[in-house]
């Protein structure tokens, strides 16, 4: 089981990482960067089965986070849905995934009798709309150049925020939800996120630096939030990390908390641009 916090405080003292962890975190990411590149350059069903086996991983950490359960039926039911609505975006019925991810929310909410029963339930639209939009959107136009921009979006969020804020310190962004974050750190990687956007205009045709540097930011900015949304989760649950499985991070919903949300919001403005063109809506907007 992952490791409780205490019950007598909101938040851990801030520990800076250890030069051991910040070797294992770097290992680790490196690793999981080049298997989640390499499957999504490989295309839209190698990516899915990545996809479906770290989906089930997430929905495994969320049971243990919300339910304090390993394994039971609404694990089942969680991973049935979203392997179900990721094979169907994969095929191209995006309509029908998300069709199974709704029937997924509603079983295990009317399931569930206990006071967690809604937190179980957001477990299928919170994983699953990532999961099925990151297939949608590589399987459009230009959607390999889509993914790849939110990808490299998040990781120059993180790690430059991670960096900044270790190296300037100063106050703490919200410290009884994330003892680590700092401003400094949150300032440095939305601009980071900016920043990478806005030099991936030289490199995808047809996009525009205003356009892209606003997505930059929205993307960095989602995945603040979505980090931020993780920690108070795991506060709720009072453990330290979502499980053990990566080295140095903790667990997929550790180190993929701010991918999640910034893929479902990069899919939430392609759909609101152009539902047939999902990834050129998303990197050249309405000029479409």
């Amino acid at each position: 089981m992952s490791e409780h916090l205490s019950q007598n405080g909101p938040a851990t003292p801030f520990v800076r990482p250890t030069g051991g962890e910040l070797v294992k975190r770097v290992i680790s990411a490196v690793i999981l960067a080049t298997i989640g590149i390499g499957a999504t350059v490989a295309g839209p069903w190698p990516l899915a089965v990545v996809v479906v086996a770290v989906s089930a991983l997430l929905a495994w950490e969320w049971g243990r986070l919300v339910r304090n359960c390993e394994f039971d039926d609404m694990l089942f039911v969680h991973v049935a849905a979203l392997v179900i609505a990721i094979t169907l975006a994969a095929a191209g019925e995006m309509q029908y995934a998300l069709l199974v991810l709704v029937v997924g929310f509603v079983a295990i909410a009317i399931r569930r009798s206990k006071e967690y029963r809604k937190l179980s339930a957001l477990g299928v639209p919170y994983v699953g709309i990532a999961a099925t939009g990151i297939i949608w959107l590589r399987d459009s136009e230009q959607g390999l150049a889509a993914v790849l921009l939110i990808f490299a979006c998040v990781w120059a969020h993180d790690s430059v925020a991670m960096l900044a804020g270790r190296a300037a310190g100063g106050p703490r962004l919200w410290p009884s939800v994330s003892p680590k974050k700092t401003w400094s750190g949150a300032l440095a990687g939305l601009t980071a996120s900016t920043l990478v956007a806005a030099v991936a205009t030289v490199f995808i045709p047809g996009t525009g630096v205003i356009w892209l540097c606003a997505i930059g930011f929205l993307l960095g900015l989602a995945a603040l939030i979505g980090d931020l949304a993780e920690s108070s989760l795991k506060r709720l649950g009072r453990v330290k990390n979502a499980s053990g499985l990566i080295p140095g991070h903790g667990g997929f919903l550790d180190r993929m908390d701010g991918a999640i949300a910034s893929f479902a919001l990069a899919c939430l403005i392609a759909y609101s641009i152009n539902l047939d063109a999902p990834a050129q809506a998303l990197l050249r907007g309405f000029s479409l």
